[in-house]
């Protein structure tokens, strides 16, 4: 619970993070797409489990496909979403790192934050990516019994299969700090992340997977209200908090376990 607290007392004390986002909950907007949300549940309370593989590829999905537009706006909002992470990174080295919170100084280092954002946005999407057709696959291959206990199993079976993804994905969470302040190459980095990862590994998982536990019980009842606008904005703006919170939050870890003492602290 230690960097919970201390990453949310960070981001109360970060003015430039609430412009960031603004814009990343702008961009989560063009990104999601909740209408094959509705479809699936409309007819699960029909009773009529005949949800096809192109809407749970969607609902797994961290692209709007829906139509040529939604998609080329989607895409449009990765490049700015790849910008404003550069920004974040670049608000929260400053800051931390020399307690400055100069607009100069951020946009000036912007150019050394780029290149890591942007590996990460590519590399976490094309896995998404895998990862929605995988849990798709998952969930079609129990529906072809109607029996509802078996759309109750492949729920669980993805749901575990997330949980493990999770896991792993959490020893490499790191790797933008160790990139952008150590000043290691992508491989060294990613090393150097899992290395220091494996020393906050309980503390690590728990402060990324609590906070999104309870944003995702918090999005869940808006889910199912058929008002597509509403939940969009909701659901965004959710999605948008936790973005935030991972970014400073990897940031916070990385400071403490690799010893660098943070300039900002007597902020607080």
């Amino acid at each position: 619970m230690k960097y919970i607290t201390d990453t949310l007392k960070y981001i109360k004390s970060n003015p430039m993070l609430w412009v960031a986002y603004a814009i990343a909950a702008v961009c989560c907007t063009a990104i999601l797409d909740v209408s094959s949300l509705h479809n699936i549940l409309n007819s699960y309370s029909a009773g009529i489990f005949d949800a096809s593989v192109t809407d749970w590829i969607l609902l797994f999905l961290p692209l709007n496909t829906h139509s040529w537009w939604t998609a080329l706006m989607s895409l449009a909002a990765y490049v700015l979403l790849t910008l404003d992470l550069a920004f974040i990174c670049a608000s929260l080295n400053r800051h931390m790192r020399y307690n400055s919170l100069s607009p100069k100084g951020i946009f000036s280092s912007l150019n050394n934050e780029l290149p890591s954002c942007l590996i990460t946005v590519i590399v976490l999407l094309a896995l998404s990516c895998l990862n929605s057709v995988i849990l798709a696959g998952i969930m079609m291959a129990t529906s072809f019994s109607t029996v509802a206990y078996m759309y109750i199993l492949g729920v669980i079976i993805c749901t575990l299969l997330a949980l493990c993804e999770f896991y792993v994905v959490t020893f490499f969470s790191l790797w933008l700090p160790c990139f952008n302040i150590a000043g290691f190459r992508v491989y060294e980095s990613v090393t150097y992340a899992y290395s220091l990862g494996a020393t906050r590994r309980r503390e690590l998982f728990l402060s990324i997977f609590i906070p999104t536990v309870i944003i995702a019980a918090c999005a869940l009842p808006f889910a199912f209200i058929r008002i597509s606008a509403l939940s969009l904005i909701v659901i965004s703006l959710l999605v948008a908090l936790l973005f935030i919170y991972i970014v400073a939050l990897i940031y916070v870890v990385y400071l403490d376990a690799d010893g660098i003492t943070r300039e900002d602290i007597k902020k607080f």
